[in-house]
Order: C-alpha cells, then structure tokens, then sequence
C-alpha cells in the first residue's frame, strides 16, 4: 500500500520523536475476570468519562492499571462492552458492541498514547453532531496513536456506515483533517451546483447524507493510505483513493465522482457519462495539504458501487468473528 496512484515513492522518514523517559510505577492493580454493569464504566475507568453507558456490560479477560506521580499505564486483553447504549445529549448511540483483542494506554503529563488498538466495533444505530448511521461496523489494528503532533501511527482500519449523514463537515474536518480528502470532490460538487451546472435546491452542503460509506485506511509512520473509499448518496458517488503524507504536508490522490443524471442542468457527452447515462469523472488532488492542485484527468470509466457488497460482507463477517472469539 505504499504506492501513490502515480506509483510515486514517498522518502525515508524521519527518525520518531524521543519518547519520555520512562519511571517505575509506585502502584499496580491485577485483575483477571472481571465483569459489571456497563454504566459502571466511566466512573471506573477515566477515560471513558466522556461516555456514559446505559445498559449492557463490561466484561475483560484481563486487566492491568498501575501508575505513579503524573502518570498511569492501562492493558486490556480480550475485553468487550455488550449491548450498551450511550445517552447524552447531543449523542446518542444505541446497540454498541466493542471487542478488543489488545488495548494498551498510557498518559503521561499531557501526552497521552495509545501503544495498541486491536479489535472490532459495531453500532445499531447512532445519532451525534457529526455522525449519524443506521449500522456502523468497523475493524482497527493500529499502533502509535497519540495526541503529539504528527504521531508515527501503524496499522490499518477497515469500516463501513449505512443509511445517514456526515454532519457538522467544517468542524469534522478540523477534528479529523483525512476526513476533508473524501469530502473535497463534493466540495466541487457544492461549486457545480452555485454555478447552477448541477440542480441541488436548498441542499445544505456542510452536511452530506450517504447510503452507504466504506473504506480501507492503512498507516505507515504517519503516511495514510485510502484504498477505494467511497461514499455513495444522493449528492453523487465518490470514490478516493492515494496517499496522504501528514509529515511531509503532500497528497496524492485520484477521486471518481459519479453524480445522478436528473441534477445535471445542461446535456452531457457519452464521452462524460457512465453506461447508465450518469456524468462521470476523475479528478486529481495533489501537492500541499491545504492548498493542493485539483484537475480532471483521464482514467478508464467502472461503476463505482460493484466493489461495495463483497468486502462488506467479508468486514461484517470479520468482525462478527472477532467479537464472537472474545465474547465466548
């Protein structure tokens, strides 16, 4: 996955930051087993404070917290949270299943890093200021997140959404700065339409609403990957993908856009449409990160969707496995 869509080699990276010095902890807590009502969670564990559970429970196979003067270190192995619903205004998340394999945090000071996310998540339905879904489900496998700048995260994501809407997209952006490379072809969408090429009529364009959002991230010491993410909805069908290097502030990218026939304003040659009729493009979005080139290019026309419904179903099924293995 290290190839742009020109091929292109990205350079050697820079040597990771020094992390702090590490200190023998003065306390450590050891559970195995353990199991309580998922509304128990966040008074219990810190850093789920921002999400209170109702319902459900909270079961790990095991767990181990120590800590010391300004700093603490959490591992979990094989722990899940079953059937919980999280109720907060403005969130909403109901039928929460998440199963983690490995899961190892530490804070120290005001860095925090999560050395190991493994596991899998899916949601019957949410509704929150930025996302809402009918069904999300979603596999992670990453090391080296963290709160510093630039952090040298590896591992990958595979996740697909059903039946809503990304809202709030200024702000999600500005939260999770990948998200504006699957946004920026509506963006052009949004510019057809206030040239009156397309026929969107009071559409409200900081939200998008979807059918269906799927793809696969993959990192490499801060270089991301998009493999075919696509978004299909109403707004039209775009597909991503290219490389992303946050380090070195460059982006290569192709994105298809396919936009319904019946809110094209003027006729279109057969040379810009889809079997089906439907206006069709490629565009290429590379250079610095906030300010990159956009131009058409020529790539060979494919229906976007048919990709969609066999990795959905292997990611549904995948993740259904994982949470069984740790739900046993």
């Amino acid at each position: 996955h290290a190839a742009g869509p020109d091929d292109e080699e990205f350079p050697d990276w820079p040597e990771p930051d020094e992390e702090p010095s590490r200190q023998e902890p003065d306390w450590e807590l050891f559970f195995s087993s353990v199991s309580f009502d998922a509304a128990m969670a966040a008074p219990l564990i810190p850093i789920l404070s921002p999400f209170p559970f109702s319902d459900g429970m909270v079961r790990a196979g095991l767990v181990e917290l120590n800590g010391g003067p300004g700093f603490w270190e959490l591992a979990l192995k094989d722990a899940r949270i079953e059937g919980a619903r999280i109720r907060r205004a403005p969130n909403n998340i109901e039928r929460l299943n998440v199963g983690l394999e490995n899961f190892e945090l530490e804070r120290r000071g005001n860095r925090w890093d999560a050395k190991t996310i493994k596991g899998a998540i899916m949601v019957g339905r949410a509704d929150t200021p930025l996302l809402s879904c009918r069904e999300l489900t979603s596999l992670v496998d990453l090391t080296g997140v963290s709160n510093i700048p630039n952090p040298k995260i590896r591992g990958e994501i595979h996740t697909h959404l059903e039946n809503g809407a990304l809202k709030n997209i200024s702000h999600l952006v500005s939260l999770a700065p990948f998200m504006q490379f699957l946004v920026y072809p509506l963006r052009i969408v949004e510019n057809l339409n206030s040239w009156r090429v397309l026929k969107f009529k009071n559409q409200d364009f900081n939200a998008i609403p979807m059918d269906v959002m799927q793809g696969d991230y993959y990192f490499d010491d801060g270089k991301m990957s998009l493999d075919k993410v696509t978004l299909k909805g109403p707004l039209g069908n775009v597909q991503v993908s290219g490389n992303v290097d946050f380090p070195r502030d460059s982006i290569n990218l192709v994105a298809a856009i396919n936009i319904p026939r019946e809110r094209i304003s003027w006729p279109m040659a057969d040379t810009f449409s889809d079997e089906e009729g439907n206006p069709y493009l490629h565009i290429k979005i590379k250079g610095r990160i906030k300010n990159p080139s956009v131009y058409p290019v020529i790539r060979p026309k494919k229906y976007l969707l048919d990709e969609l419904e066999g990795p959905w179903r292997a990611l549904r099924e995948k993740a259904r496995g994982i949470l069984k293995k740790i739900f046993r």
